[in-house]
């Protein structure tokens, strides 16, 4: 349920106040100040300001949400321009961490690195994390393991000329590319796929049945269509059928 570190000096006897082992002259003891804003997303209060105290104290800049929508919201006000989301898994209201994570990538328009906090180890769980190239850090988190992480994913910051496509008319326009179109029924398959095209610079369009594709299809728009063959309602089959059958040339796979 929790865990307590105590630091102890190599002789097991603490240290008196005025020659405790942190305030070494020997300048290999010294650390550099930490830098960096990182978003903290925690529904439990008291988890939350822990980790905040803490890592203030670290010499980072905390900013905290209780769940992926008021994050989002104060992403897109411009409130907050994180370097690094550390995000519990299992969030209220309908988004989990990982899907956060994702979704203010896309506000910012940048790939933010992002720490999961979880204790549940399915697979599926495990599974969704590692798709997305997020650490995962298991409850309860060793504080010295959390602050190495943060140093290493601060480290290597990604490009802030870097621009993510989004999923708009205005992108596809500028940038001149053609959509690409996932039709899969499997959430992770289908995210994951996702994840992959757009590292690639792909713009992406996913939808989970032919059904929803349809409904949203503009033919006057190219695109390369990627569909499960087997679906519940219409199958992929079914569906490249019926577009061929009504002229459409979508290229297909």
């Amino acid at each position: 349920m929790f865990s307590i570190e105590i630091p102890l000096a190599p002789s097991g006897v603490p240290s008196p106040p005025d020659r405790h082992p942190r305030a070494a002259d020997d300048a290999s003891t010294q650390t550099a100040p930490r830098t960096g804003a990182i978003l903290i997303i925690e529904d439990d209060p008291e988890v939350r300001e822990h980790l905040k105290l803490f890592l203030n104290e670290e010499g980072y800049a905390i900013t905290t949400s209780v769940d992926g929508l008021t994050a989002l919201e104060a992403v897109a006000r411009g409130t907050m321009r994180p370097d690094l989301v550390f995000a519990d898994y299992n969030l209220p209201n309908g988004m989990n961490g990982v899907q956060v994570s994702q979704n203010l990538c896309q506000v910012l328009g940048r790939r933010i690195p992002s720490i999961i906090l979880t204790g549940d180890i399915s697979t599926e769980t495990l599974r969704d994390i590692a798709l997305h190239d997020c650490v995962h850090l298991n409850k309860p988190v060793k504080l010295g393991e959390l602050t190495r992480a943060i140093e290493k994913l601060l480290s290597k910051l990604p490009d802030p000329h870097v621009v993510l496509p989004h999923h708009t008319a205005e992108a596809l326009s500028v940038s001149g590319g053609t959509r690409i179109i996932v039709v899969d029924d499997d959430d992770l398959v289908r995210e994951a796929i996702r994840a992959v095209l757009e590292d690639d610079g792909r713009v992406v369009e996913t939808y989970l049945s032919c059904e929803a594709f349809l409904e949203a299809f503009d033919p006057g728009k190219s695109a390369c269509l990627l569909i499960d063959a087997y679906l519940p309602g219409m199958s992929g089959l079914e569906l490249l059928e019926r577009l061929h059958n009504d002229g459409h040339r979508l290229r297909r796979s």
